[in-house]
């Protein structure tokens, strides 16, 4: 489906509008119908062909030709960024912008343009309706990164509550590669903005970019605000390690309180142990009984110290 906006009226037709004749022109096609039409729309073979190749890599760069710039997409999922990403291709023409889906079952992006069509109605220019698509491919960005820091908090309190869960690492390197993905994906919006606004083919009527700066300026601020998340995740991480470490240090010190108590009585026992012929002790009649409140009383000195010392 193609729109044109022709008097401040919004204008549909499952036919290209020629260029002559519309000003600025969206289209929303499937790979089919490109590569039904792509001569007609004054594109190559070598074009089509490099549109239907598969490409594995989420980056993205604008290629940059004498009446046309392109580049192809992989929308990222902002709720599931690990869910598959559909290739979507962007073609640039003077006065006319095409969005290439692969997915010909999902009529998403159908509705996504004629919503974006309909958002820039009272100012139609081929920046403005740029500036919507990059700004609706970072729909809810602000917001789940807003969840993750309330996450990160939570996982800050639960460790300085001393409630240490053993996935705590595992949920931190999840958190940490979303975060990490999600960055990669604004880093990669932000060059292809860059990229746009130089303009080496003049396709645009101005170079002001009033619009993609703007929006070049909401994206930065996601980048930073994403690499603050990443660089909390490693301060929970140390955190984490601070504790476990505390509590192993905790565990240390109360063996060495028991191996400590335990020296004294040791010492006695082998002491007692000999059996020499001239000790008093074997034949006196309370010797026994001496021995264990000797016993008794070493232990409780041993705990009156360590008490003292704030080392129990």
């Amino acid at each position: 489906m193609y729109y044109t906006c022709i008097n401040g009226t919004i204008q549909k037709s499952p036919f290209p509008f020629p260029l002559q004749e519309a000003p600025i022109c969206v289209g929303c096609l499937s790979m089919e119908q490109f590569g039904e039409s792509y001569a007609e729309l004054g594109f190559s073979a070598e074009t089509w062909e490099a549109c239907q190749s598969a490409h594995h890599s989420s980056h993205a760069s604008l290629e940059v030709y004498d009446k046309f710039s392109c580049c192809i997409l992989h929308p990222l999922n902002m709720r599931h960024v690990r869910a598959p990403r559909k290739k979507l291709a962007v073609f640039i023409q003077k006065n006319r912008l095409l969005l290439v889906q692969s997915d010909p079952d999902s009529p998403v992006w159908e509705e996504n343009v004629a919503s974006i069509v309909q958002r820039v109605s009272n100012q139609f220019t081929l920046e403005r309706i740029l500036c919507s698509l990059f700004t609706h491919l970072l729909a809810g960005s602000q917001e789940i990164l807003e969840r993750y820091e309330k996450q990160i908090l939570e996982l800050e309190k639960q460790i300085l509550d001393n409630r240490l869960d053993a996935q705590i690492n595992r949920v931190l390197f999840q958190m940490k590669n979303d975060l990490t993905i999600r960055k990669n994906y604004f880093q990669t919006l932000l060059s292809l903005s860059d990229d746009i606004q130089d303009d080496e083919n003049d396709l645009f009527d101005s170079d002001t970019f009033r619009y993609l700066r703007i929006f070049d300026g909401r994206v930065e601020r996601l980048v930073s605000n994403t690499q603050l998340l990443c660089d909390s995740l490693v301060h929970v991480r140390e955190t984490y390690q601070s504790a476990m470490d505390y509590n192993l240090n905790n565990t240390m010190k109360i063996f060495t309180v028991v191996t400590t108590v335990f020296l004294p009585l040791s010492l006695i026992v082998g002491w007692y142990g000999m059996n020499f012929t001239n000790m008093p002790e074997l034949t006196w009649k309370y010797g026994y009984l001496a021995v264990i409140l000797l016993c008794v009383a070493v232990v409780i000195l041993c705990f009156w110290f360590f008490k003292k010392k704030k080392l129990l």
